[in-house]
């Protein structure tokens, strides 16, 4: 009789293992800790040891000048805003959707810091344009309603002329 206890034990410890490793959400995680804001829309994380090279997912903020090319119109400020919404050593989560690098290698995810979406803060202060990359639309909506929202109070690159001046 103590066998089937015992056995019913391990079966029951297995059952609840097995079922964490069935619900563990692959689209998350964390840790993550910020090393460096590369521009507006890309920073780099410390995980596990590793730098990885994150692509904010569904929102696109002005270049940076980069190969021979001029820096666009708010690019300086977005990668300060992002700077200042993540400075260096802070812990973030990442989510990611359906393709989890673009053709540059980085990883493409959802930044959140605490309970705020970064990728769409950033929209909503005007910095950054909704994009979809590939068939990652998973977030899309929430920086789409965040970039119309700043488009209405003509913040950030809403609210300057084609010579990058403030209207």
């Amino acid at each position: 009789m103590k066998f089937f206890k015992v056995l019913g034990g391990v079966l029951a410890v297995g059952a609840v293992v097995i079922g964490g490793v069935l619900l563990y959400d692959a689209s998350t995680d964390h840790p993550y800790t910020v090393s460096y804001i590369v521009d507006g829309d890309t920073l780099d994380v410390e995980h596990r040891g590793d730098t990885i090279r994150v692509r904010l997912l569904n929102v696109d903020t002005p270049e940076l000048a980069r190969f021979g090319n001029p820096t666009e119109c708010m690019a300086e400020e977005a990668t300060a805003f992002l700077e200042e919404l993540l400075p260096i050593g802070t812990e973030v989560e990442l989510q990611y959707d359906e393709e989890r690098t673009d053709r540059y290698d980085r990883t493409l995810a959802a930044v959140f810091k605490d309970d705020v979406f970064v990728n769409a803060e950033i929209a909503a202060a005007g910095l950054g344009t909704a994009l979809v990359v590939g068939e990652n639309d998973r977030f899309y909506p929430e920086v789409a309603d965040a970039v119309a929202q700043a488009e209405a109070e003509g913040l950030g690159i809403h609210g300057v002329d084609e010579n990058c001046t403030p209207l």
